[in-house]
């Protein structure tokens, strides 16, 4: 017999009513899917940033989170580092407001990932089989209109190694590499290099997850986007003249102060961080 397996589903709002609703109604619809594997119970955690509209009270009232925790002021990447440490669960995945499970996707995936989401009852450093994430396709809209990915693709250092709606994190890769709050949009896109370069792999399954909304922060500001890429490229990239050749190439034209900051940055965050694994 598999050994029970909780996933928290953690969703952080602000000012999120027009969408809270779509997300929460598919959040108990899972709850109920008697396509959900039986080693798989269900939690879902929601942080708020400090909403002053309806958020919360639509939040509390469709019964679809046992837990709900305000943090008011907190960043984006802030607030799902602290969803993280709420959750009980030992695995996780992230559902942003107004996007949803598209019905059967997310079963389907807990399914075929079975092999690798079959963890170890020891929760310090994790074992080789808490090593793997398992992903899945998203479906993108913008209002009427859908587009299935299937998988990210791009031998660009800037591609997003998986999509993260349809990612099943192990918790204790979020607890030992938490998303760096100093970003405000590629935090996530960081934190996965990181956990590759530390021996973590992800498990592709070509199965439609999620439906994921045109309206997030990442696709509504391409320019912060695309800068705040080129910065995290040196996650991608090895010490030398390649680092260098593809700040360049992504800053198109941006000043040579800005490289130099940017790259003494992260320079240091990934010495840091090389120094603990090494203490590890």
């Amino acid at each position: 017999m598999p050994r029970q397996i909780r996933l928290s589903i953690i969703t952080v709002t602000l000012n999120a009513e027009a969408g809270i609703q779509r997300t929460a109604q598919s959040i108990q619809a899972l709850k109920i899917s008697t396509l959900l594997p039986r080693w798989i119970s269900i939690e879902a955690v929601l942080v708020d940033g400090g909403s002053n509209d309806h958020t919360l009270q639509l939040a509390e009232g469709s019964g679809a989170y046992e837990q709900i925790v305000s943090l008011p002021g907190s960043s984006l990447y802030e607030a799902m580092n602290h969803g993280v440490q709420c959750a009980s669960g030992d695995l996780v995945i992230f559902l942003n407001s107004g996007d949803y499970f598209l019905p059967g996707g997310l079963e389907q995936l807990l399914s075929a990932g079975a092999n690798h989401l079959q963890g170890s009852e020891d929760h310090g450093l994790p074992p080789c089989h808490e090593r793997s994430l398992v992903s899945g396709s998203i479906v993108f809209y913008a209002g009427s209109t859908y587009r299935t990915l299937p998988r990210p693709r791009g031998r660009s250092p800037l591609s997003m190694p998986a999509f993260q709606p349809a990612l099943i994190y192990w918790k204790s890769a979020l607890i030992r590499f938490p998303f760096d709050s100093r970003y405000t949009i590629i935090a996530d896109y960081v934190q996965l290099k990181l956990l590759i370069q530390a021996g973590y792999s992800i498990i592709h399954f070509p199965i439609a997850v999620t439906a994921f909304s045109a309206g997030g922060i990442s696709s509504s500001n391409r320019r912060r986007l695309e800068e705040a890429y080129s910065a995290a490229c040196t996650y991608s990239f090895g010490n030398g003249i390649s680092r260098w050749l593809a700040l360049l190439w992504l800053s198109r034209g941006r000043s040579l102060l800005w490289r130099l900051q940017t790259t003494t940055l992260l320079t240091t965050k990934s010495k840091t961080l090389c120094s603990k694994e090494e203490a590890l």
